[in-house]
């Protein structure tokens, strides 16, 4: 599926995946001109935005428990 960045409206490719039981979501830079095009990415590639956890730092989900 393809779905825009929130912040900055840079396209990406998302697929739903898995890492054991717990399912995620996976981002892959869909923006040709990029020089991360089709690559899996946990950034933004445009304004550098964490993909995951409501754009949080995955460390930042563990000093928070």
């Amino acid at each position: 599926m393809i779905t825009s960045c929130p912040k900055c409206e840079h396209r990406l490719q998302s697929e739903l995946g898995s890492l054991g039981a717990f399912r995620m979501i996976l981002y892959f830079d869909y923006e040709e001109e990029s020089g991360t095009c089709a690559e899996q990415v946990e950034r933004c590639p445009g304004c550098g935005l964490w993909l995951y956890a409501v754009a949080m730092n995955p460390s930042d989900l563990a000093q928070r428990s």
